[in-house]
C-alpha cells in the first residue's frame, strides 16, 4: 500500500521530474565545455562515452515523466521503471565517484550531475519496489565496476 503525498508535494516532485532533467543535460553541456583540471577525466560504459549517456539517460528520464493519464498503462509502467532507472544510475555514480575520489580529480560538473540525479531519486523513492531498486542499484553498481573504462590523466587525442 502507498501512502498518498500531499498534492502540493506531488506538484513539486512532478515539476522536479522535468526541470531536474533538463538541468542535467545542461551539467553534462557544462562539462565539455570546461577547461579546468578535470578536463583529462574521460570514461565510457561499453565504448559509449559518458557524456552521450548522461545525456540519454536525463532524455530518458525527462520522457518517463512527461504527463499522462493516471489511468493508462504507460502511467503504470513509468512509475516502475522511473525510479529503478534512477537507482541503476545511482550504483553507476557511485563506481565513478570513487574513480574521482581515487584519483583524486574532482569534476563539479559530474558531481552536480550526480546530485541532481540522487534528487531525482529521492522524489521518485516512494514509488520504487524495494527488491527490484536494490536490484537495479546493484546492477548499475556492477555494470559500472566491470565494464567501465577511465582515465584522468593527459591524453591527446587526434
Amino acid at each position: 500500500m502507498q501512502i498518498s503525498r500531499p498534492k502540493h508535494l506531488e506538484k513539486i516532485v512532478k515539476t522536479g521530474n522535468i526541470i531536474l532533467p533538463i538541468l542535467a543535460i545542461g551539467a553534462v553541456f557544462a562539462n565539455k565545455a570546461c577547461d579546468t583540471g578535470c578536463t583529462y577525466l574521460y570514461g565510457n560504459l561499453f565504448g559509449v562515452d559518458l557524456n552521450s549517456l548522461g545525456i540519454a539517460l536525463a532524455i530518458t528520464i525527462l520522457f518517463l515523466s512527461l504527463p499522462v493519464s493516471s489511468f493508462s498503462a504507460y502511467h503504470r509502467i513509468t512509475d516502475h521503471l522511473r525510479p529503478n532507472l534512477l537507482s541503476g544510475s545511482l550504483g553507476g555514480g557511485v563506481v565513478l565517484l570513487h574513480f574521482q575520489l581515487v584519483n583524486s580529480v574532482f569534476c563539479p560538473f559530474c558531481i552536480l550531475y550526480g546530485i541532481l540525479i540522487f534528487i531525482l531519486f529521492a522524489f521518485n523513492f516512494r514509488k520504487s519496489n524495494g527488491v527490484a531498486g536494490v536490484t537495479a542499484f546493484l546492477g548499475g553498481l556492477l555494470i559500472f565496476a566491470f565494464f567501465f573504462e577511465g582515465s584522468a590523466v593527459p591524453v591527446f587525442r587526434f
